[in-house]
C-alpha cells in the first residue's frame, strides 16, 4: 500500500513527464513487486559490497579476486541505475535529495571505471 502511494508522490509534480508515465504506467502497475525489487537489489548490493571487502582482505586467489571484481562491477551498474532512478523520481522533491544522487551516481560510476579497468588489465595478462 505505502509504495503506491510514495510513486504517486514521486509522480505528482515531477518535472520529467516521460519518468511521470513510467511511475504512474508499468510501474504503478507492479508496485509492490517493484518495491520488493528496489528493496533486494539494494541488500544484494550491500552485501556483494561487503563480501568483496571480505574477500580483498583475506588474500584470496588473484582467481576469487577476478570473480569479486566482476560482482562489484554488476553491483555498481544496479546501485547507478537506482541512484538514477531515484534521482529521477524523487531528485525534484529537495536540493539534499538532488544532490546526494547525484554524487553516489557518478562515485559509483568512477569505481566502475577503475574496477573495470582493473579486471580488463587482469584479464589481458
Amino acid at each position: 500500500d505505502g509504495m503506491s502511494k510514495t510513486l504517486s508522490v514521486f509522480a505528482s509534480q515531477n518535472p520529467y513527464p516521460w519518468y511521470q508515465k513510467f511511475l504512474l504506467g508499468p510501474v504503478m502497475d507492479k508496485a509492490a513487486i517493484f518495491g520488493y525489487a528496489v528493496q533486494w537489489a539494494e541488500v544484494g548490493v550491500a552485501v556483494i559490497m561487503v563480501g568483496a571487502i571480505v574477500v580483498s582482505f583475506c588474500g584470496a586467489s588473484s582467481r576469487l579476486l577476478a570473480y569479486t571484481r566482476g560482482l562489484v562491477i554488476l553491483a555498481l551498474l544496479v546501485g547507478m541505475v537506482m541512484n538514477a532512478g531515484f534521482f529521477l523520481a524523487a531528485g525534484w522533491l529537495s536540493p539534499s535529495t538532488h544532490a546526494v544522487n547525484l554524487i553516489m551516481f557518478w562515485i559509483q560510476g568512477v569505481l566502475l571505471y577503475t574496477h573495470s579497468a582493473i579486471l580488463i588489465d587482469r584479464i589481458k595478462t
